[in-house]
C-alpha cells in the first residue's frame, strides 16, 4: 500500500491503536502526526513522524504571541491594569 496519514488536529480524529496496526502490517506506506494521544503505539515506527502540537505555529504567530507577552509582562510589573481577553489579532499588532 502506498497511502499516508497527515494528522494536525486532534488525536481523537484518528483511531490511533488502529492506524499503528495498519502502519505495523505494512498497510498504510506512513504517517505523520502533529498530535498524539499515546505515542508509545507508534514508539520504533521507522515510518511515522511525530511532533509535539507545532503544525498550525508560524513564525508570524510566534513574534505576535511574543510581542503580547512582552506587553502583558510590562504592564504587570508597573502594576497597570492588564486586559485578560482574547485580544483581536490586529490589536496584537499594534
Amino acid at each position: 500500500f502506498s497511502g499516508y496519514v497527515i494528522n494536525t488536529s486532534r488525536p481523537s480524529c484518528i483511531d490511533e491503536l488502529a492506524l499503528s496496526k495498519l502502519l505495523k502490517a505494512g498497510r498504510l506506506k506512513g504517517a505523520a502526526l502533529d498530535v498524539v494521544g499515546n505515542p508509545r503505539l507508534f514508539w520504533g515506527l521507522k515510518n511515522v513522524i511525530l511532533s509535539e502540537h507545532i503544525g498550525g505555529s508560524t513564525i508570524c504567530d510566534r513574534i505576535m504571541t511574543d510581542e503580547h507577552m512582552v506587553q502583558k509582562t510590562k504592564a504587570y510589573l508597573l502594576e497597570q491594569n492588564i486586559e485578560l481577553t482574547p485580544q483581536p489579532l490586529s490589536r496584537l499588532r499594534n
